[in-house]
């Protein structure tokens, strides 16, 4: 009896992670020799299997960064309400000790003093709301609005804390895996 020969050879084993073949989540499966595709999710970094691994994979991805933002928010707008108080009060305290109306310069410089902090203050209401809108996964253009206008460098305190904290919550949010929990 003559010998049949094959002409296939074994294939390896395909990826697997905790439940069987690897799926990076935008139904893109490794191949047999072990190539991903650019912007997948390293095996056993995923969300877990189905809607609620992903939602929950998102919360956890959005949490620490959304959090840095309210930091940074809260931060500004204290500093802001107090440079409001300050200008208030350097403007009461000089007219009183010249027993007659404040310098014309405080005038002007005065009211333009408000009126930046003023806006400073809505930029960080907007950070503020929009932090708590990703922690909640509840408004996703909020949310890259606020990590946005956190990375602006003469909005954040000391021009230090928005820019990191702005693109790593820009970084999170863009994950295909996040902007999809979402609820908008």
């Amino acid at each position: 009896m003559p010998a049949q020969e094959t002409s296939a050879q074994p294939s390896p084993a395909p990826l697997s992670g905790a439940g069987g073949s690897f799926d990076s989540g935008a139904g893109q499966k490794a191949d047999s020799a072990g190539y991903q595709a650019p912007y997948q999710t390293p095996p056993g970094h995923g969300p877990g299997p189905g809607a609620e691994g992903n939602y929950l994979y998102a919360l956890q991805r959005v949490s620490a960064p959304a959090v840095c933002l309210i930091v940074t928010a809260v931060l500004g707008l204290g500093l802001h309400l107090l440079g409001i108080a300050g200008i208030i009060m350097h403007i009461g305290v000089a007219a009183a000790a010249m027993h007659q109306p404040a310098m014309p310069e405080m005038f002007i410089s005065g009211p333009i003093a408000i009126i930046h902090n003023g806006i400073n203050i809505i930029l960080y209401l907007t950070i503020l709301i929009g932090a708590i809108k990703m922690k909640g996964l509840e408004n996703y253009g909020f949310a890259m609005t606020a990590s946005i206008i956190a990375m602006i460098p003469c909005v954040s305190p000391c021009c230090l804390l928005g820019l990191p904290f702005g693109i790593w919550a820009l970084v999170v949010l863009s994950d295909p895996a996040v902007k999809s929990s979402f609820k908008t």
